[in-house]
This record gives C-alpha cells, structure tokens and sequence, in this order.
C-alpha cells in the first residue's frame, strides 16, 4: 500500500504520518505489522524529499535524528490519562491535568513553563534564544500549532 503518494512537501508528508501514525500505532489499537510498513515508507519518500530539497546525507541524518526524538517522546506520554499534547514548531507543549501527573512528567523530562502554566519538552539543540517572553498562545502564532489527539485503549474488566 502506498501511504504517502501524491504528497508535494515535508509538511505534507510529515502532517500524512501524523494521520497513519494515530490510526495504526498499536499503543492505540493498530496493527504493529502495518505500522512497520508506515514507517519504513515514510522515511523513504522523507529522505527523498530531503534530497531533491538538496540537503546533504549529514543533514538527512540530523533531520531523522530529531524526527526520532519527538517520537519517543509522544510514545513516553502517550499512555497519560487527562493531557493534552500540542506540536508548536519542533517543542510538545502538555496541558490540561498536568498537576497529577506531574512526576511522570518530569520522569519523562519535560520541564515546566512557569508562566505559561505549561510542561514543554524540546530536543537539545533547539533551546530558544528569544529575549521576549512569549507567551503560549504567541508562540502557537508564530510557530504554528497542532493538537495531537490520541485514542487510548478502553481496558476490559
């Protein structure tokens, strides 16, 4: 099956995987076998891409590395009950009933926003250097943001 034909750009490809990833990932009740095959297929037409974009094999490597990174992450709080996960740029943002969860949370490294009344998590070359404080609905502004919803397995009694 071809998951991502016809798609013109990485946002497109990678808002495709997003799609396929909350459809067939088995922590959501997927088929593990299925998402093997999304995952070998994203990275292909991703790496190639990359390549008529002109990156160099370095570069492909660092984007994958990243890509990699926010994936354990959302894998590591998938399972959390009442939180609300938000992709603005390449950083997860977690709201919603954080203060419960809060030492899984920081068990999963996230660090918390005091001012945003927010838990973040960002890989660790992507620090911000911005002097303004920002606050979460600016940087939902100027990054763009997209609410990630997961369906949790009902449990049977």
């Amino acid at each position: 099956m071809r998951y991502f034909e016809g798609l013109l750009n990485e946002t497109e490809i990678k808002a495709r995987y997003k799609e396929l990833a909350k459809q067939h990932h088995p922590d959501l009740g997927g088929c593990a076998d299925i998402m093997k095959a999304v995952n070998s297929q994203y990275e292909k037409v991703l790496t190639g891409q990359y390549q008529r974009e002109g990156k160099s094999i370095t570069e492909i490597d660092e984007l994958f590395k990243s890509d990699i990174e926010l994936r354990k992450k959302l894998n590591e709080i998938l399972a959390i009950e009442g939180l609300e996960v938000e992709l603005c740029g390449c950083w997860l943002w977690v709201t919603g009933k954080t203060q419960e969860n809060k030492e899984l949370l920081k068990q999963c490294k996230f660090l918390w926003a005091r001012k945003k009344k927010a838990w973040y998590w960002r890989e660790e070359g992507n620090k911000s250097y911005n002097r303004k404080a920002l606050s979460l609905e600016e940087i939902r502004y100027k990054h763009g943001s997209e609410a990630l919803k997961f369906k949790r397995n009902k449990q049977i009694a």
